[in-house]
């Protein structure tokens, strides 16, 4: 049961358990507001110079200034800020404990500043150069306070293209570029302890039996007394580091395309974004009376240590930082052929090889990684979200009488999963952890076929009308793409139980769909 929220407007609801034909009382479990503005000016100018450095070149730049503020509030909490918790068995309903605090109540401003310049220089005929320039200063605060992140940038980019042949049928490109990340409230919203309450655990009642749809029959929840104890507290506090520095990602591209006489082409690509100064949240708290505990891992028959923690949940001193440690490299290559719409047909295909590397998955400080020691097992490898192999090809022909067929095919390896072991509770937090090297293990590969017929009826020279049809996943495959990976069925240390859903197919790709539709161009 959750307390009325603002105003006493959060209305309960009367909910059944259809299992065992009982009914309960109770409302939302959360209440949340959200609010975001934002106010921007951009002013660009541009200038086109011939005859600069050589009587061949010219040049088109282009000059760029910014100005923006956006504001955020959000609001998270139990409403009325209690949340009473009870338990079932045969006796009935009896209570057992009670929350209050958590949550989070942000409420910042940003301020950013854009400088920027670049010019596209054509050297010759041949050559065409890309260089750029832009800076940025980014300052958050919190409301009425003072500036909790204040960070300049400076970001060089460069490219070029360069036709091999006279005829520029053969064209080599390149870039390299350096791009910070846009300022997140992520960055600092746990550092003021308004913006994230303590979450307060107490001990409510003494298991006493009640009616849920009479709070007359409930124990006292006031807290601190002698039937609603305290019992734990988790703090969230989140310091940030004066020298941290603004996330950003190197790329480097090199590409290679070739035209045919007539409609065929070829490329070839190769793309590499590194990602550095990644922020994490570390908890730099010492911890004396942790130890490294050996757990049992069914599924590899193995021991899996365990740093069981001494600190209790609001004993940590968390910091948001940049750290070495943080990975994660991005790299793909691709090959493709294309023929262009000729003779009532097109084609194309492309193969792409990629990789993702790392420990983690996001740079806001919100990847879990660094949080504990025991996330950080196993952590290095192949990260979620990527193929390593990916086919895709696409052709479409036209009937007589407007009338199109086109066909999307795709084949997909799978992306990285691995096994995970949950542990016991450490003063209210479960960590899971990887049992193998991180993406050891790869869900089954996808074939997925589309087609779609479509028919058009011309209404003038300017609009249409189209008709179509599709079916997607015309093969019906429907290949897995999560599973759960937890493989402990207990949270023993001895226990030899392989989890009963370990590997059970979480989602899978849809089935087969018939899908119509019409579409009005003009």
């Amino acid at each position: 049961y959750d307390m009325p929220g603002y105003g006493g407007n959060a209305e309960p609801l009367d909910t059944a358990d259809l299992y065992n034909g009982k009914e309960f009382y109770r409302n939302s479990q959360y209440e949340e507001f959200n609010y975001r503005g934002r106010a921007s000016v951009l002013a660009t100018f541009d200038l086109f110079k011939s005859g600069l450095l050589s009587s061949a070149d010219s040049h088109a730049f282009r000059f760029g200034i910014e100005r923006e503020q956006a504001s955020d509030e959000e609001l998270q909490r139990f409403p009325g800020n209690n949340n009473l918790n009870a338990g079932v068995d045969e006796g009935g309903v009896y209570t057992d404990y009670m929350i209050t605090g958590g949550g989070w109540n942000v409420r910042q401003r940003t301020d950013r500043m854009a400088i920027f310049a670049q010019d596209t220089w054509k050297v010759n005929e041949r050559l065409t150069l890309n260089p750029g320039l832009r800076f940025e200063q980014f300052k958050a605060r919190f409301y009425g306070g003072e500036n909790v992140w204040n960070k300049s940038t400076v970001a060089p980019r460069f490219g070029f293209a360069f036709a091999l042949t006279e005829d520029q049928a053969t064209m080599l490109k390149g870039h390299w570029g350096k791009y910070y990340a846009g300022y997140s409230t992520y960055f600092i919203d746990r550092s003021i302890q308004s913006a994230i309450p303590e979450k307060v655990y107490y001990n409510w009642g003494n298991y006493d039996y009640i009616d849920p749809k009479n709070p007359s029959s409930w124990p006292d929840f006031t807290p601190g007394t002698d039937t609603n104890y305290e019992y734990r507290r988790i703090n969230d506090l989140t310091t940030v580091d004066p020298n941290a520095k603004q996330p950003y990602t190197e790329e480097t591209t090199v590409s290679v395309d070739h035209k045919f006489k007539g409609p065929w082409s070829v490329s070839a690509s190769y793309v590499m974004r590194d990602f550095k100064d990644s922020l994490v949240r570390k908890d730099l708290a010492a911890d004396p009376d942790g130890a490294s505990v050996d757990y049992f891992d069914p599924l590899h028959q193995t021991s899996i240590p365990i740093w069981v923690t001494g600190l209790l949940g609001n004993e940590h001193k968390y910091v948001v930082t940049n750290t070495p440690e943080a990975k994660r490299k991005y790299t793909s290559a691709t090959i493709g052929i294309e023929r262009k719409l000729e003779n009532n047909w097109n084609f194309s295909a492309t193969y792409t090889h990629a990789t993702l590397k790392g420990n983690i998955q996001r740079a806001d400080s919100y990847d879990k990684v660094f949080y504990n020691r025991n996330l950080q097992a196993n952590s290095d490898g192949n990260l979620p979200g990527v193929n390593d192999n990916e086919f895709k090809a696409r052709g479409l022909y036209t009937l007589p009488w407007n009338m199109r067929i086109s066909a999307i095919f795709t084949y997909l390896s799978g992306e990285h999963w691995t096994p995970t072991y949950r542990t016991t509770s450490q003063d209210g937090t479960r960590y899971v952890v990887n049992t193998q090297p991180l993406g050891s293990e790869t869900y089954p590969s996808r074939t997925l076929l589309d087609m779609r017929l479509t028919q058009i009826f011309n209404l003038s020279k300017k609009s249409n009308v189209e008709v179509f049809g599709e079916v997607l996943n015309v093969l019906n495959r429907q290949a897995v793409t999560e599973y759960t990976t937890r493989v402990n069925g207990s949270n023993g240390r001895t226990s030899g139980a392989l989890y009963d859903y370990y590997m059970y197919p979480d989602t899978v790709d849809a089935g087969r769909r018939l899908r119509f539709g019409v579409r009005f161009n003009f």
